[in-house]
């Protein structure tokens, strides 16, 4: 009977270690999704590890760490990332200059923008907004870009 009662007692103990780890899992990937939701909602502001750190209170490092685990990438990079995809939807979609387009998604110099989108898109962004047009006409779709 005593036995039982380890037994019982171990296996608690052992999920409650275990619903331990979990919830420390849990409140990583919750800080993850949190952070790359304000990514999303914030990315045409000027936004850095340190400000998203200093918004959530935590550690730059920990941030680092949350991106290299679930990314494999770092924040910096995920936000460069999400800025020329947003971008690439307005070269699409808009009738935004490349300009207007740059400072839309969160950069400051049109310069830093067009490198930064040629370095990610192997075009400029003037180029893919033509290859884009190009394409839907010779499909028979007119984009209404301009």
């Amino acid at each position: 009977m005593a036995m039982g009662s380890l037994y019982h007692f171990l296996g608690t103990l052992s999920k409650k270690e275990l619903k331990s780890s979990e919830s420390t899992l849990s409140s990583g990937e919750l800080y993850f999704r949190k952070i790359v939701d304000y990514i999303s909602a914030n990315y045409f502001n000027d936004i850095s590890v340190q400000s998203i750190a200093d918004e959530f209170n935590i550690d730059r490092t920990y941030i680092f760490k949350l991106f290299k685990k679930h990314l494999n990438t770092s924040p910096k990079q995920y936000i460069m990332n999400f800025r020329i995809d947003r971008a690439c939807d307005l070269l699409r979609k808009s009738h935004l200059d490349i300009t207007a387009t740059g400072f839309a998604v969160g950069f400051n110099s049109p310069p830093y923008f067009s490198k930064q989108f040629s370095l990610k898109m192997g075009i400029t962004p003037l180029k893919y907004r033509r290859q884009f047009i190009e394409a839907g006409m010779q499909k028979g779709h007119y984009a209404n870009v301009y």
